[in-house]
């Protein structure tokens, strides 16, 4: 299955989004970016990256197709792509990256989580494969 993780700097931020039931990604000038984001499917799975305390936190289900357009009204900056969100869970669930190796596609990799798990903002979009059980973990330890 594919996971579309989205990273925020602020805990803020999350909390915003989460009680709007939007997310949306950092304002980039890049063709691609737009593409990659239209081909994005209602009814995938997201997780949200906290920069600020290094966690991933929050499993949501997609319920619209990005807009091609800016919004101002949820995050002291502009966000563009604007989508909505059903989460499973708040904030307040976090597994910070020096345990996600609980999730097997981390554990049975050779390689260090981050480049497992594509948490970089400009890779936003772009779907990590994780399996049914990873996502199952992820529901177990983030969702309410």
């Amino acid at each position: 299955m594919q996971v579309y993780i989205f990273s925020s700097n602020t805990i803020t931020n999350i909390w915003a989004g989460i009680g709007a039931g939007m997310w949306a990604v950092q304002i980039y000038d890049k063709p691609e970016f737009k593409t990659r984001a239209m081909n994005m499917s209602i009814g995938s799975v997201g997780l949200i990256y906290c920069v600020e305390n290094q966690s991933f936190t929050t499993p949501f289900i997609i319920k619209t197709t990005p807009e091609d357009r800016v919004i101002s009204d949820i995050w002291p900056e502009q966000w563009m792509l604007p989508f909505n969100i059903q989460p499973f869970g708040t904030p307040r669930k976090r597994i910070h990256k020096d345990q996600i190796d609980i999730l097997p596609v981390v554990n049975e990799s050779s390689k260090s989580w981050h480049h497992v798990l594509h948490i970089q903002s400009n890779l936003a979009f772009s779907p990590t494969h994780i399996s049914e059980v990873d996502w199952e973990v992820l529901i177990q330890e983030l969702a309410d």
